[in-house]
């Protein structure tokens, strides 16, 4: 006797197989700093997987922190570059802040760091919310970092650096247990930029992609023994 698999059960397979989508990339750092000018004022971005095209990504910021729902006041598109899982990418605000990277060894040529983007979207003042998405309507968001309705200070004059293997923020707030705000000197910032590690697990998609098809071929070997 054959046995069909039902049409919804192959959709639901596709479905999660392709759930991962653009889902690998992430905010690892913002910083706001102390120097002359409020220097440096970056945001540090990761692959999580391998990425074929980072024009497929969107910068957006809701400045001050909108009430309510998360409100796009700029954007910026990623440049077409392509990077490897745990590649670091860096947007920095200003000339101040690039000869501050490279001084510190983040330059574009630095081994083990991907290229930077000068843009004015990186010049966070402690109450913006800074998000990756997949369209410049902020629509799609991936990971934020920011406070909805915040218009003090949360981050101001500080290094904000993700915990280790911690998930992204997709709602377009920032999940308060997934980083670690601390107050801004030089040497905290260099010690902590650049160091984000992330342990590779299976997502749930993976989990359930594997059950069902270890449920459809248990159902088909007991089919075929009646």
């Amino acid at each position: 006797m054959k046995y069909r698999v039902p049409a919804v059960v192959i959709l639901a397979l596709i479905s999660c197989y392709n759930s991962r989508g653009l889902a690998n990339l992430i905010i690892t750092g913002v910083v706001d700093g102390t120097q002359s000018g409020g220097n440096p004022r970056a945001m540090e971005l990761m692959a999580t997987a391998d990425i074929v095209d980072l024009s497929n990504f969107f910068i957006v910021r809701d400045t001050d922190g909108s009430a309510g729902t998360f409100t796009v006041s700029s954007f910026i598109s990623l440049p077409s570059v392509t990077l490897s899982a745990g590649d670091f990418y860096y947007i920095y605000a200003n000339s101040a802040t690039e000869t501050f990277l490279e001084s510190e060894g983040f330059g574009n040529t630095e081994p083990g760091f991907a290229t930077a983007l000068p843009d004015g979207i990186a010049n966070h003042d402690g109450n913006d919310i800074l998000a990756v998405a997949t369209a410049s309507d902020g629509t799609g968001i991936l990971d934020a970092f920011g406070l909805l309705g915040q218009d003090g200070t949360f981050a101001a004059d500080s290094i904000a650096y993700r915990k280790p293997n911690t998930p992204a923020d997709a709602d377009g707030e920032l999940d308060a247990g997934n980083f670690d705000i601390v107050a801004y000197s030089d040497p905290v910032f260099t010690s902590t930029f650049g160091t984000y590690q992330l342990t590779a697990v299976p997502e749930p998609s993976a989990f359930l992609f594997g059950g069902l098809v270890g449920g459809l071929f248990a159902l088909r070997r007991t089919r075929r023994c009646r």
